[in-house]
Order: structure tokens, then sequence, then C-alpha cells
């Protein structure tokens, strides 16, 4: 009797991986559609890119798995897939060729960082308010995204955002799927995200508002972007600024995910300190840079791991899973393609919740911490950025520390990490 209580255990484990697994994979394939076209407008063939952009993720997901052993999905960056095509490839006129090579020099410059003692001075150094801040501010980005991608929220010419028809089929579908996947949470039923996603999707087919794919298995023909990094032209083309900027959004962007995802799944002591980041920065910027030669843009680690987690997930078997199905997806985006972001919007909503009620743990008594604390709050939805927040608060708060004279209060990293800023919003890299 006492020898078969592990075995149910490690069975029940193993069954909360797979399902938190499938679910964050749900979660973040938009990102197998969204990327590939934006990098479409750099002109990288569409499929090439959709084969780059499945390939990169998982392999970079199941090194995180492999290095972090944490449930953590990785895929390139729409942020900066935007920025690499519209900023770097039509505005500066370099070839996609060149900007992937200044890609590949970023993640070489993030892994150094990564390795070396540096990253956790500047994980240390950021003031313990501001850190909840940072977590609490994801939550509620994550809650926008999904209200926005929803439909519940809408952009508008006057007010920058506005209610939408909330009786308009997206929306109704978001919220049917919203109530869907909240009953099922109170009713704590075993997967109840990942339940939730499909049974939205069964919605919109059934009601007409999707179709069932033409097809199911499709075979990609070449990967044209494989080893097509042009390092000559980047030396050439000296745009070091453009690898500092690549490097600046994808290390605070990764360094404020990860910690949101690590304090869900406990990572976190009673000081507020996070561990195993280290391994979490080591794994995404091996990631960046291997997917660079794939032929994608800097990777990240995906907020939305955090729906996987709610499902049990806890170590790097379920980005093993992870990992496998987006390479799987190579073959099968034309049925990827058919879930609506209308059945993945509501668990972004409540996934969004469980992480702002970090912001507990912010102390707003002090002016000097509460005052960077709301920005970095507001700064990360609004911006639609985590690394913004963090640096419109960090600078926000380093000169009201010096202001009310507790210069001696700030950690040498927090000069670093606001001047780093500063320097960037200057237009200086």
């Amino acid at each position: 009797m006492g020898s078969s209580q592990p075995e149910k255990t490690d069975k029940k484990t193993f069954r909360n991986e797979i399902a938190g697994g499938f679910t964050t994979f749900l979660a973040i394939s938009y990102v197998l559609i969204v990327v590939p076209k934006i990098l479409a407008d750099a002109g990288i063939p569409f499929q090439d890119a959709l084969a780059a952009t499945a390939i990169a993720s998982g392999i970079a997901t199941i090194i995180m798995g492999l290095i972090a052993n944490r449930p953590f999905a990785v895929a390139p960056s729409i942020a900066l897939a935007s920025f690499f095509t519209y900023t770097v490839v039509k505005g500066l006129h370099v070839s996609w060729q060149i900007a992937l090579a200044a890609v590949f020099f970023e993640g070489l410059l993030f892994f150094g960082l990564s390795i070396s003692k540096i990253r956790s001075w500047f994980g240390v150094g950021i003031p313990y308010n501001l850190k909840y801040a940072m977590i609490a501010g994801v939550g509620l980005f994550l809650a926008f995204l999904g209200m926005r991608e929803g439909g519940i929220i809408v952009p508008d010419e006057n007010m920058f955002i506005r209610m939408g028809s909330l009786f308009a089929p997206g929306p109704v579908i978001t919220i049917m799927g919203f109530f869907i996947m909240a009953v099922l949470l109170l009713k704590k039923v075993r997967g109840s995200l990942l339940w939730g996603i499909l049974l939205t999707t069964a919605i919109t087919i059934a009601s007409g508002l999707s179709s069932l794919p033409n097809e199911v298995f499709s075979v990609p023909t070449q990967l044209s972007t494989m080893f097509a990094l042009d390092i000559h032209g980047l030396m050439n083309a000296s745009i070091l600024s453009i690898v500092l900027a690549f490097f600046m959004v994808d290390f605070f962007d990764t360094l404020g995910a990860s910690t949101a995802l690590l304090v869900k799944t406990g990572d976190v002591n009673e000081k507020g300190h996070i561990k195993n980041i280290d391994k979490v920065m080591i794994s995404d910027s091996i990631g960046t840079t291997v997917g660079s030669v794939i032929g994608v843009p800097a990777q990240v680690v995906y907020l939305e791991s955090a729906a996987g987690i709610q499902e049990g997930a806890k170590t790097g078997t379920a980005a093993f899973i992870i990992g496998i199905l987006l390479i799987l997806s190579l073959f099968f985006y034309p049925v990827i393609e058919k879930i609506p972001m209308e059945a993945i919007a509501p668990a972004l909503i409540i996934v969004g919740l469980l992480i702002a009620t970090n912001i507990r743990h912010v102390d707003f008594s002090e002016f000097t911490e509460a005052l960077p604390s709301l920005l970095m709050l507001s700064a990360i939805p609004l911006s639609f950025s985590i690394s913004h927040g963090i640096g419109i608060a960090s600078i926000v708060y380093v000169v009201l520390k010096l202001c009310a004279g507790q210069y001696k209060n700030v950690h040498p990293a927090m000069y670093a990490i606001a001047s780093l800023f500063l320097l960037d919003y200057l237009q200086v890299f």
C-alpha cells in the first residue's frame, strides 16, 4: 500500500506537465502566424519564416527545459520582430541577412552577461518594491492583452482605447470562454484552461465564426533562412547601435518575464530574491543565438507560459513537450491557424489576474518607493513593453532617491540600469 502513493503522485505530476505543456503551446500558437507575417515584410518568404519560427522556437524551448528545468516557452519576440523588419530592414535599408547577424551578436552579448556575475548583480540590485511592481505590471499587461485580443478593449483615435461592442461576435465568444474557464477553475477541473481553449474554439467553429481547416498536414519545401546571416555585411554596415538596441529589449524583457514566471513557480525566497533566474537567462540567450542562425529575430521567454504553470506544469518536462509541439506544428500549421484569438484571450485575462495579485507585496507607504512602483505598474501594460516599464521606473526611482538624500539606499546596479535606459531614450545607442 505504501509504495503505490509515490506512483500515483508521479502519474499525477506527469499529467500536469502534459496538460501544462499543451496549454502553453496553444496559448503561444499565434506566434507561429504573427511572427512569419512580420518577417515576410522584411523579404523572407512566409513559408520559410514559418518553418524558421517553428524550429527555432522548439529548439529554444527544449534548451530551456534541459538547462533551466522550467516550463517556459521561448519564441521570437513580436516586438523585436517588428523592430527587425520595420526599423532595421525597412527603416535603415539593411538586408534581413545583416539584421540576423546583428541578432547573432546580440545573443552572444546576452550570453556573456548571463554567465557572468553582472546578471545576478542586476537582479539583486532591483529593489523589492519595484520587483513586485514589475511582476504585477506583467499581470496587468497580460489581462490588457487578453481584453484587446478578445475585442473587449479596442483602439480609439480620441481616447487611445475604449470599450468595444460587447455584443459583437468576437467579444461574445471571449466572454463565453472567460466564464467557461472561470467555472472550470472554480470547480478545480484539471486542465481547466486547456479545456477552456478547446471548448471555446469548438464554439467558434459551431457558430460559423471559424471553420475547420481545409487540410491538416503541410510539408515545408525549403528553409532559405538557415545559415543566411551576413556577418561580413554587418561589419561593413557598422550598426553597433542596432545590436545594443536588440540587447536592451531582449535582456530586460526576459529579466522581467522570467522574474514574474519564477514567482509563479515558487522560485522566490522570503526576501523576494528570485532563484534559478541565471539558468533561465542563459537558456534564453542560447536560444536567441541559435535562432539567429536558423533565421529568426531575438527570442524571449513568453508570459503565456503562466497558463501552463496554472495547469500544474513546474519542470522542464513541460518545456520539452512545448518544444516538440512547436517543431511538429511546422507540419500542422493549417490546424493551428484555426485556433482563434478569442479562445486564447480569456486565458490571458485569467492568468493576468493571478499574476497581478503580487501587487499586495508592494509597500506604497513611502513616496520614493510608491511613485516608481506606480509607474512600473502602469507603464508595462500601456507601453506594451516590460523593458520600458523597467526603464521609466528605474530613472524616476534613482532621481527621487537622490533628491531625497537617500542615495546610499540605491544599489549601484540601479544607477547602471537607469543610465542605460536614459542613454537609450536619448537615442545615444
